[in-house]
C-alpha cells in the first residue's frame, strides 16, 4: 500500500506518496527534482546517489522512500544555500573531478567526514590511508582520486575555511560540485516516454517468431518496433525490439508480454577454440555483416573461418628481416625469448551510462539529447539515417559523464529513442541499465600475443615478432600489433593482426585501442631479454633506439630515483616484496584539419562556440583557457558555449584529437578578433596609438580593461580552422574517420612503476608511479596531469583487477554490476608523479600534441615488469590475480 511520507528535503518540507518499491533516489529525483544525486549502480557499490540523512551519509539507490519519515535529507544542491562548503573549495582547487558525474557523491561523503573529522581532529591533516577508508564506497572511473586525495585532506586541515576562496582549475567545476550540471540522464520533457529493450537471452539463436502486439495493447505503451534485421541473433543480450512507455514499471511489465520463440544454435565464447578449424561458425554465410571495433576503420583482410587476418602492415623488407632473425634464434635458442601473452576484457564503464532522449518537432525536426563523445558527428549521422536537413537536426550533450572511447556516434541508445520518439510522437529517454552497459556497450578485446624477440649478446642487431589474436566478439577492427609498431624506430619487427570473432557483445575503441595490449607483450618481452642477456633494460634499449623522441625519455629514466632504487631481479625474500618496472610508448599525432572555432565578444563579456563535447577531458577549459591567454581575462568574463550540433563543427573527442584541434583555432580566432576590436575601438572612442595590452588596450590618453572597453561595442565575431600541420599523414594515409588526419612524429612516453607483492596472500599493489610525457608544449597542465593519472589508474585496473567472466554454459556474461565488475578505487591509487618534456613539436600549431591515450599505453608492461623485478616470476597472463601469483612463485621456487 502506497503511503504518505512527510519529510525535509535541503531544509524544504515535503510530503509524497511512496511504496516499499520505491526508493529514496526515486523520490528525490523524479519528485523533489533534485538531479544532482546520481543512479549508477543500483547496488549501493558506487556511492554516487550518496545523500546525507540527519547528518549521515546513506546511498539513496538503497534507502526506501518509506525510511525519509521525518528525516533531514541533504542532498549536493543543498550544499551551498549558504555558499560553498569548504569541501567543495577544495575540490575545485585540487581540480578533484573530471566529467564529473560522481562528484556529488564524493563531496557529501566528504563533507560528512570532514565534519567528524574536525570535532574529533581539529585541522590536523588526515593521511591518505584515513582518507582512503572514509571514501572507500565511492567509484570514479575517471579515476580522479589524486585530486580528491588532495582535496579532502586540504579542506580538514582548514585552508578553505570561511572566507577563502579556491582558484578554478576546471572551467565548468562550480556547476558539477554544486550539482548543478545537467547530464542526458537529467533531461525530463513535459509528456516525457521510457525506452526499454528486448534482448535475446541466448548467445546464438534463429528467432522463429516475435510478436509485438500484446506488448502494445499493455497499460503505458506507446510504441513498440523491432530493431533487429534478420533472423539470426548472435550473442546473449542482442537488441531484438524495444518499447517506449509511460514509467519503468509498465515499460518493464510489457516486455514481458512480448511473445518471442527461438531456436538455440551451437555457440563459441573462447577465442583458442574459435580459431580452431571445426569450430562453431559465428558468420557461417556472410562476412558482410560483421560491425567494426574500430570507429568504423577496418583495413582489409582475409577470412578463414572465424580467424580474419589484416592485410595491414610493415613494409614486407623489415617483416622478413625481424622474421628472418627471430627464426634463427628460434632454432638455436640463443639470445632470444619467446612467449604468448594474454590480456583480459576491459568494460569502459562510464559512470554515466549510454543514454539518449529524443524530441521530435513535427516530421522533420529533431532534438537529441546524447551522452557521446561527437555532438557533431553524431548530427550528420542522424542527418543519413533519418533523411533530414542538417540544419534541422540538433544534438546536444552539454555534460557528458565519461566515455572513454565507446560513445564515439549516437548507438543504439540514440537510434532507439528516435525511432520510438517518432512513433510516439512523443519525447522518450533512453537510459541503459548498468547490466546492459556490462553486456553490450563494448569493450576493451581481450588479446593472445605470441612475442618473440632477439638480439646479438651486445644487445644490437635486436628484432621482434608479434602476432596479435584480438576478440572483440562478433566485431572485428583489432590494431595491436600495429600500434606496437608506433613504439620504436631502431628495431626490426614483423607485426601481424588477427580478428578472432565469438559469440558475444561487439567490442569498442577503449583509451589508446590495443597499445596496452601491446605495452604488456612487447614491453615485458624486451625486459627479458634483457634480463637474459644480463643487461639493464635501459641500457639494452639505449643500444638500439636512436629516435630524439625515446632519447628524451632515456635520459629521464636514467636520473628517477625510483628507478635507480631498483634491486637486482628476485635478490628478495620475506613476504613483501617490492620491485621497479619500466616501460615505454607511443601515440599517434591526431588531429581534426576541419574544426572551426567562433570567438565573440561585447558587453557581457566573451563567448566562444564549437561543436564539441566534454566528457571530463577539459575541452571547455581549453577553449577558456586559449582566450583569457590572448585577452589576459578571467574565466568569469568567458562563456564557453559547446556541447550543440548547430555550433561550428568540432572534433569527435577520441584519439587525443581534442585539444591539438581547438587549442590552436581558438588561439587563432581570438587573435583575430582582438586585432578586429582594437581598430573599432581606437576608432568608436578616438584613442591615438592605441595597442593590445595583457588585459585590454594602452592608448596615449591611458589604459582601458578588455571590460571597459567593450562596454560600449556591438557583438563582434572572428572564426577560425584548425587547418593542416603541413606535413600531413606521417602514415601516408588520407584523412580517417570522422576528419580524423594523422600528423607527422608521434608522441611518447614513459612510466617508471613500484609494485609491492604479497608472497603469502598473492596480491600485488602498485605503491608508486613516475611518468613522463613527451608531446610538445602543454596548454593546461592540470588538465594533462588529471588525464594522466586517470590513464595510469585505468591502466591498473586492467592489468591487476578487471575481465569478464562468462557462463560456458548459456554465453551470458556474469559480471552484471558493481559488485562484479571491479574497477579501481581510491584506496587503489599510488602516488603518481608525471614529467612533461615540453619538446619536439615546433612544427605543430602552438607546438603541443595530445596526451589521453598516450598515458595509459605504457602502464601495462611496467606493471609486469614490475612485478618480475620483485619476484623473478614473469606474468603471462592479466589480470595478475592473487591466485597467479601464488601459482606461479611456486612453479619459479
Amino acid at each position: 500500500m502506497p503511503e504518505t511520507i512527510s519529510t525535509s528535503i535541503n531544509g524544504v518540507s515535503q510530503s509524497f506518496t511512496a511504496d516499499i518499491e520505491t526508493s529514496a533516489l526515486e523520490v528525490i529525483r523524479n519528485l523533489a527534482g533534485l538531479t544532482g544525486t546520481k543512479l549508477v549502480c543500483g547496488s549501493g557499490a558506487c556511492g554516487a546517489c550518496t545523500v546525507l540523512v540527519d547528518g549521515t551519509p546513506k546511498c539513496s539507490c538503497l534507502m526506501p522512500a518509506t525510511q525519509m519519515e521525518g528525516k533531514e535529507i541533504t542532498t549536493i544542491e543543498g550544499q551551498a544555500q549558504n555558499g560553498l562548503h569548504p569541501v567543495q573549495k577544495a575540490f575545485l582547487a585540487h581540480d578533484a573531478l573530471q566529467c564529473g558525474y560522481c562528484s556529488p557523491g564524493f563531496i557529501n561523503e566528504g563533507i560528512a567526514f570532514y565534519k567528524k573529522w574536525r570535532s574529533q581532529n581539529g585541522k590536523k591533516q588526515p593521511t591518505r590511508e584515513e582518507v582512503a577508508e572514509a571514501l572507500a564506497g565511492h567509484l570514479c572511473r575517471c579515476a580522479a582520486y589524486i585530486g580528491i586525495y588532495k582535496a579532502v585532506q586540504a579542506a580538514c586541515a582548514g585552508d578553505f575555511d570561511g572566507d577563502i576562496q579556491p582558484e578554478v582549475r576546471r572551467y565548468d567545476g562550480l556547476p558539477k560540485v554544486k550539482g548543478e550540471a545537467q547530464y542526458t540522464t537529467d533531461v525530463q520533457l513535459p509528456g516525457q516516454l521510457v525506452g526499454l529493450f528486448f534482448r535475446s537471452p541466448y548467445p546464438h539463436a534463429r528467432l522463429t517468431r516475435l510478436d509485438l502486439s500484446p506488448a502494445e495493447k499493455m497499460p503505458g505503451v506507446k510504441a513498440a518496433i523491432r530493431l533487429l534485421e534478420g533472423d539470426i541473433l548472435r550473442y546473449d543480450g542482442q537488441p531484438i525490439a524495444a518499447l517506449a512507455a509511460t514509467n519503468e514499471k509498465l515499460g518493464k511489465a510489457a516486455l514481458k508480454a512480448i511473445m518471442a520463440e527461438f531456436e538455440p544454435l551451437p555457440f563459441v565464447i573462447d577465442a583458442v577454440e574459435a580459431r580452431k578449424p571445426d569450430s562453431v561458425q559465428v558468420f557461417p554465410d556472410s562476412k558482410k555483416e560483421v560491425p567494426s571495433a574500430s570507429e568504423g576503420l577496418v583495413f582489409p583482410g582475409s577470412w578463414d573461418n572465424n580467424v580474419r587476418k589484416t592485410m595491414l602492415s610493415l613494409t614486407s623488407e623489415q617483416k622478413g628481416k625481424a622474421n628472418r632473425k627471430t627464426k634463427k634464434a628460434d632454432d638455436q635458442q640463443v639470445n632470444a625469448f619467446s612467449a604468448t601473452f594474454n590480456t583480459p576484457t576491459q568494460f569502459h564503464t562510464a559512470l554515466e551510462p549510454h543514454c539518449a532522449v529524443a524530441e521530435w518537432q513535427g516530421t522533420d525536426k529533431i532534438r537529441v539529447w546524447l551522452s557521446t563523445q561527437g555532438v557533431y558527428f553524431s548530427g550528420q549521422e542522424i542527418a543519413k539515417d533519418y533523411k533530414l536537413k542538417e540544419e534541422n537536426i540538433e544534438v546536444i550533450g552539454d555534460f557528458v559523464g565519461g566515455a572513454f572511447g565507446a560513445k564515439q556516434l549516437l548507438g543504439t541508445a540514440g537510434h532507439t529513442a528516435i525511432s520510438l520518439a517518432k512513433i510516439a510522437k512523443a519525447p522518450v529517454s533512453v537510459v541503459l541499465s548498468r547490466a546492459e552497459e556490462l553486456t553490450d556497450t563494448g569493450f576493451r578485446p581481450p588479446a593472445q600475443v605470441e612475442f618473440s624477440v632477439t638480439s646479438e649478446p651486445d644487445g644490437s642487431n635486436a628484432a621482434f615478432t608479434m602476432d596479435a589474436y584480438c576478440n572483440s566478439g562478433i566485431a572485428i577492427g583489432s590494431n595491436t600489433a600495429d600500434i606496437a609498431g608506433l613504439n620504436y624506430t631502431g628495431i626490426a619487427k614483423s607485426l601481424q593482426d588477427y580478428d578472432v570473432v565469438t559469440n558475444f557483445s561487439p567490442g569498442a575503441p577503449f583509451r589508446g585501442p590495443g597499445g596496452p595490449t601491446a605495452s604488456f607483450a612487447m614491453e615485458q618481452g624486451i625486459d627479458q631479454l634483457a634480463h637474459q642477456l644480463k643487461i639493464d633494460p635501459l641500457e639494452f634499449r639505449k643500444v638500439w633506439e636512436k629516435s630524439e623522441g625515446y632519447l628524451s625519455l632515456f635520459k629521464w629514466a636514467e636520473n628517477s630515483p625510483l628507478w635507480q632504487s631498483r634491486k637486482e631481479t628476485g635478490s628478495q625474500n620475506g613476504r613483501f616484496r617490492k620491485g621497479v618496472g619500466l616501460s615505454f610508448g607511443g601515440w599517434l599525432h591526431v588531429y581534426m584539419p576541419p574544426a572551426e572555432v567562433d570567438v565573440e565578444a561585447g558587453p557581457t563579456g566573451f563567448t566562444i562556440r564549437s561543436a564539441i563535447q566534454d566528457m571530463g577531458q577539459g575541452a571547455k577549459t581549453v577553449l577558456a583557457t586559449a582566450v583569457a591567454n590572448v585577452f589576459g581575462v578571467p574565466f568569469e568574463e568567458i562563456k564557453v558555449e559547446v556541447g550543440s550540433s548547430k555550433y561550428p563543427i568540432g572534433p569527435t573527442s577520441a584519439g587525443s584529437r581534442t585539444t591539438v584541434t581547438v587549442f590552436p583555432a581558438a588561439v587563432e580566432a581570438a587573435e583575430k578578433l582582438q586585432k578586429t576590436l582594437l581598430k573599432n575601438i581606437s576608432k568608436s572612442r578616438n584613442l591615438d596609438n592605441a595597442e593590445a595590452e595583457a588585459s585590454g588596450i594602452k592608448h596615449s590618453g591611458g589604459s582601458l580593461s578588455w571590460k571597459e572597453a567593450l562596454a560600449d561595442q556591438p557583438l563582434t565575431k572572428e572564426s577560425a580552422k584548425r587547418g593542416l600541420n603541413g606535413n600531413m599523414n606521417a602514415l601516408g594515409m588520407l584523412p580517417l574517420s570522422q576528419g580524423m588526419t594523422v600528423g607527422k612524429d608521434r608522441g611518447y612516453g614513459a612510466y617508471i612503476i613500484e609494485v609491492e607483492v604479497d608472497t603469502l596472500l598473492g596480491k600485488v599493489r602498485v605503491t608508486r608511479v613516475e611518468g613522463a610525457m613527451r608531446v610538445g608544449k602543454i596548454h593546461v597542465k592540470p588538465l594533462a596531469e588529471s588525464q594522466c593519472y586517470g590513464g595510469v589508474i585505468q591502466g591498473i585496473g586492467h592489468i591487476l583487477y578487471e575481465d569478464r567472466s562468462v557462463c560456458p554454459t548459456t554465453g551470458r556474461n556474469l559480471g552484471r554490476s558493481l559488485e562484479d565488475y571491479r574497477i579501481p578505487g581510491i584506496g587503489d591509487t599510488p602516488e603518481i608523479k608525471i614529467d612533461f618534456i615540453e619538446e619536439g613539436f615546433d612544427f605543430v600549431k602552438e607546438k603541443g600534441i595530445g596526451v589521453a591515450e598516450l598515458c595509459t599505453v605504457p602502464v601495462a608492461g611496467a606493471i609486469g615488469n614490475a612485478v618480475f623485478n620483485a619476484t623473478g616470476w614473469r606474468p603471462l597472463t592479466a589480470p595478475i590475480l592473487p591466485e597467479t601469483v601464488l601459482a606461479g612463485l611456486k612453479t619459479n621456487s
